[in-house]
């Protein structure tokens, strides 16, 4: 892997790296990090990319994807760099760990609100 790191992301390293099961093949996950629970008859403003940013380099460190993407900026913020499991999809207590099998797994979240959700 030339570079762990991707390339015009803003840089948000978390010392909690921890590595890849490598004999699987590398994937990724597309998921939504919603910034509040809304609903089409109750929506509510979208949280600022820099506050999420701030959650995740802060007290969200524990759920932090790789990667964080605002669609409507084209901001991207690295967490995790990409030969580390992140912390993003949750692992059950004796079963499958999630962040890191089968695979190299990267993890990407998109910004997303209860108006831009479809």
């Amino acid at each position: 892997m030339p570079d762990l790191w991707l390339p015009g992301a803003e840089r948000h390293p978390l010392s909690d790296t921890a590595p890849t099961d490598t004999q699987y093949d590398p994937r990724v996950i597309w998921h939504i990090t919603w910034d509040k629970n809304a609903t089409a008859a109750k929506p509510a403003d979208l949280v600022a990319f820099d506050k999420l940013v701030q959650y995740f380099t802060g007290g969200g460190k524990a759920v932090a994807p790789h990667l964080l993407w605002d669609p409507f900026t084209g901001r991207i913020a690295q967490f995790y760099p990409a030969n580390s499991r992140s912390k993003s999809v949750v692992d059950t207590a004796g079963g499958t760990r999630t962040n890191r099998a089968p695979g190299r797994c990267v993890s990407k979240s998109r910004r997303c609100s209860s108006r831009t959700a479809a």
